[in-house]
């Protein structure tokens, strides 16, 4: 990672944690003040420099229950929720306003660039019809409004330094991360009782944190799906590099956070998530045809003997097996959510509207047929019915097939391996939408969206990635 982009990052990881810590130590006018301002100059560099806040997004996206807790709202928005849209919307207008000083041409676009805005405004068109506008607009936000940050990715992340930094900090972020759910599994969430962290009472009773009365890891995300699948995500650029023998940060330096996201990911007891991940390895090995690519797969295999002699094989064994009571009673409660998915999709062809499902069901206070449809592919059939599902599909196919071409285009080993690390990324989503809604996850949206976008200058390496001159911002 360049030392000028990773020193940006940390500063403003520090000044995010400085904010944290005047927030709550003093809670007055004046701590509030000064936490404003710091928080406004965060958002006025991201503005001048949505590189940064690109970085400063993926960096503070795993973390933002923490911030939703101890941080005060505003007004009935998490302060977290806050931050992370702000920053989000610094990156935006940073970018157009720049594009529109300097009348850069939008007709440079690729075809997937294009299909991204062609997608975001077909189901732009559905918010009028929403049976309440707020919901409406967050259920907007949750499906496609971070699709934005994957056209502004294609652009900003230029050089190979710069798309290096960006799997640079997705990997340091996962590593944390999943320390923190290792942790929080060994020591059945005392972990959070010393800093004060009450994930229940933060994120409501109803999510899966228990099964079979031991802890799941969430990472103190509250959902241990969404973790899952970010542990999977960001082990897979790691088994990328890894398996391509090119330095990320240091080759020998990306085993230790390849073992902690896996175990991290198992200790989740999340089968979409291994789903996931396996559908991803078997994606990579199938690319490059190459033995040493089987790595991440003995890795989880030597993970696996190891956890069969602890007492967790006794909730794992059964849970790979499909023979756990838990397990049986939520596949065949998915089976009916399906059959009702179905009917209603097709008597509903229009689907019942943005924000009626999902995440935006408490915005729009209206009583859905599913909170959770267990489905990404179902959640799109039920708020907004079958063109924008067919729309979200052809993108998905458009990005395997730009994805595939480049992994085979690329000569450069890291690139080669950042592109394949691309294309399991979207397979990976591909399948784990079948089995979960994990994906409405506005963290693995950003997360997902901003790595397929740094991805496609890929197509461009021989302009920009060997002179290795970035836009100034």
């Amino acid at each position: 990672m360049k030392p000028k982009n990773l020193a940006a990052y940390f500063f403003s990881l520090v000044v995010l944690v400085f904010v944290t810590t005047v927030l709550f130590l003093w809670p007055d006018r004046m701590g509030l003040f000064f936490g404003l301002i710091t928080a406004i100059s965060i958002l006025f560099v991201s503005f001048l420099k949505p590189f940064i806040g690109l970085l400063l997004l993926l960096g503070f996206i795993p973390f933002q229950s923490f911030f939703n807790f101890f941080l005060p709202p505003i007004g009935t928005v998490w302060m977290g929720a806050a931050i992370r849209d702000g920053l989000a919307a610094a990156v935006v207008l940073g970018w157009l306003f720049r594009k529109l000083r300097r009348k850069e041409a939008f007709s440079a676009l690729s075809w997937a660039e294009k299909w991204a805005i062609i997608y975001m405004c077909v189901v732009a068109f559905y918010i009028p019809a929403a049976p309440v506008l707020e919901g409406g607009l967050v259920g907007f936000r949750n499906m496609v409004g971070y699709v934005v940050l994957f056209v502004i990715s294609a652009d900003v992340v230029d050089t190979q330094r710069r798309l290096l930094s960006v799997a640079t900090i997705v990997v340091l972020s996962g590593f944390v991360l999943g320390l923190i759910g290792i942790a929080e599994v060994l020591t059945e969430r005392d972990i959070f009782a010393i800093v004060g962290y009450d994930m229940v009472s933060l994120m409501g009773p109803d999510l899966p944190f228990i099964y079979l009365g031991t802890v799941r890891a969430t990472g103190g995300t509250g959902n241990p799906l969404e973790f899952g699948l970010y542990m999977a995500i960001a082990g897979m650029i790691c088994a990328a590099f890894l398996a391509a023998r090119v330095p990320l940060i240091r080759r020998k330096f990306l085993i230790m956070p390849l073992i902690v996201m896996l175990a991290a990911l198992l200790f989740t007891y999340a089968r979409s998530a291994y789903v996931a991940l396996f559908a991803g390895i078997l994606g990579l090995v199938a690319l490059s045809r190459k033995r040493r690519l089987l790595a991440p797969l003995l890795v989880s295999l030597v993970l696996l003997i190891l956890i069969s002699y602890t007492p967790y094989w006794e909730l794992l064994g059964p849970r790979f097996k499909l023979e756990d009571t838990p397990g049986i009673a939520t596949m065949n409660a998915r089976v009916e959510v399906w059959k009702t998915v179905l009917k209603t999709g097709f008597s509903e062809w229009m689907g019942s509207g943005l924000g009626t499902h999902g995440g935006a069901v408490g915005r729009a206070g209206l009583d859905p047929y599913f909170n959770i449809t267990d489905n990404y592919y179902g959640s799109i059939l039920m708020q907004v019915g079958f063109i924008p599902l067919f729309l979200f599909l052809f993108f998905l196919g458009i990005l395997t097939k730009t994805f595939f071409r480049l992994t085979r285009s690329q000569k450069d080993p890291s690139l080669k391996a950042y592109a394949a690390s691309a294309l399991t990324i979207v397979l990976m989503i591909a399948v784990n939408a079948f089995f979960s809604s994990a994906f409405e996850s506005r963290t693995l949206s950003i997360l997902v969206w901003i790595l397929l976008g740094s991805s496609l200058r890929l197509e461009d390496n021989c302009h920009y990635f060997q002179s290795d001159k970035p836009h100034d911002y």
